[in-house]
C-alpha cells in the first residue's frame, strides 16, 4: 500500500497528531507487529489478554538498550523472535525506505521509541482494529451479497 494510504490511516486515527512527526516510527512498529503476528517462531496468540503490553515493553527495552536503528531491529527482532522484519515485499521496501533515511530522521525514531512508545503502541493497536473492523464489514457484505443473490 502506498505511503499516502497509510498517512492519511494516522491521520485519521489521531487528528490534531503531527503526523510528520510520528508517521516513520509509527510505520515502523505496525512493520514489527504485523512481523511478530505472522512470521514468528513463537506463537504469539496464547498471550492475546497481554500481547501489547509485552509487544511495547519489549519496543521500549529495545529502544532504550540500543544507540541506532540497525541495533535496536536486530535487538527487537531478537526480543519478539522474528525470522526477518517484514510479512511481504512491500514491507521489506518500507523498512529499507527507513534504513535510508538521513541519520537526523534516524535518531528521530529512536528518541520517540523510547520516551513515546505508549502513544506509538496505542496508535498501532488502534490501526490493527480498524483493520479488523473494516475486513470483518468487506466480509459481512459479501455474505449479505451471496444471500441476496443466492
Amino acid at each position: 500500500m502506498s505511503d499516502n494510504y497509510y498517512r492519511e490511516q494516522l491521520q485519521a486515527l489521531a487528528e490534531g497528531l503531527d503526523i510528520n512527526r510520528y508517521y516513520d516510527a509509527w510505520r515502523l512498529l505496525i512493520l514489527l507487529w504485523r512481523t511478530m503476528w505472522w512470521h514468528s517462531s513463537t506463537d504469539w496468540s496464547k498471550y492475546r489478554r497481554t500481547i501489547w503490553g509485552m509487544f511495547s515493553d519489549q519496543v521500549s527495552q529495545a529502544a532504550r538498550t540500543t544507540g541506532d536503528l540497525d541495533g535496536f531491529l536486530s535487538r527487537v527482532a531478537r526480543f519478539l523472535s522474528l525470522i526477518q522484519v517484514g510479512t511481504n515485499e512491500d514491507d521489506r521496501q518500507e523498512l529499507l525506505r527507513l534504513l535510508a533515511l538521513p541519520d537526523e530522521a534516524k535518531r528521530d525514531i529512536m528518541r520517540q521509541l523510547r520516551e513515546d512508545t505508549p502513544l506509538l503502541t496505542a496508535l498501532v493497536r488502534r490501526w490493527r482494529d480498524v483493520q479488523k473492523e473494516e475486513q470483518a464489514f468487506e466480509e459481512g457484505k459479501k455474505d449479505f451479497f451471496e444471500e441476496v443473490e443466492g
